[in-house]
C-alpha cells in the first residue's frame, strides 16, 4: 500500500513539474492562477471602464472583485448620479437595474433584472443582461461578452 501512494505522489509531481501552472487552469480565461494552483482570483482579460448603481449588499461585494479583477469602477448610489455621469463621463459598460435604463452614450447597457418579468424583457431588448442572483463569475462574462462585442463592431 505505502507503495501505491509513492508511485501516485511521485506521478503527481511529475505531470506538474512537466507541465506550467496555467495549462492546469482548463483554460478558464477569467482566472488568474497563482504558482502552484494555491490560488485562483478572477481576472479581466478585457479590462472595462464600468459604471454600476448597485441596489444589493450582493453587488456591492460583487464590485469589489470587479475592481480585483482588474475593472475600473465608478459607483453611483441614484438616479440623478446615474444619468449625470452617463453624459459626463466615457464608460464601456453601464450595469443598473433594467427600470433605470436610459441614453448610455457609447457604453454599452447591462440590465440587472430583478425578478422573471425583467429577466424576460431584458432577454427580448438587450443583448447582454444579469440577474440580481448572478455571482462575480456571471459579472465577469458579461462584461467580457459585451467589451467583445465592443471590439467586433
Amino acid at each position: 500500500m505505502n507503495r501505491k501512494r509513492v508511485a501516485t505522489l511521485a506521478a503527481l509531481i511529475a505531470v506538474s513539474v512537466s507541465f506550467p501552472a496555467t495549462s492546469l487552469a482548463c483554460g478558464e480565461s477569467l482566472y488568474r492562477v497563482g504558482q502552484g494552483l494555491r490560488y485562483k482570483s478572477p481576472s479581466a482579460p478585457l479590462p472595462a471602464n464600468v459604471l454600476i448603481m448597485p441596489t444589493s449588499e450582493r453587488q456591492k461585494q460583487i464590485i469589489s472583485k470587479l475592481i480585483e479583477a482588474g475593472h475600473s469602477v465608478r459607483i453611483v448610489n441614484d438616479e440623478q448620479q446615474l444619468a449625470q455621469e452617463m453624459g459626463s463621463a466615457d464608460y464601456d459598460i453601464v450595469i443598473a437595474p433594467l427600470d433605470r435604463k436610459g441614453s448610455a452614450g457609447g457604453a454599452t447597457f447591462v440590465p440587472v433584472a430583478a425578478d422573471r418579468e425583467e429577466q424576460r424583457l431584458a432577454k427580448n431588448e438587450f443583448r447582454r443582461s444579469l440577474k440580481s442572483s448572478d455571482d462575480v463569475i456571471e459579472y465577469l462574462k458579461t462584461i467580457h461578452y459585451a467589451m467583445s462585442d465592443r471590439d467586433k463592431s
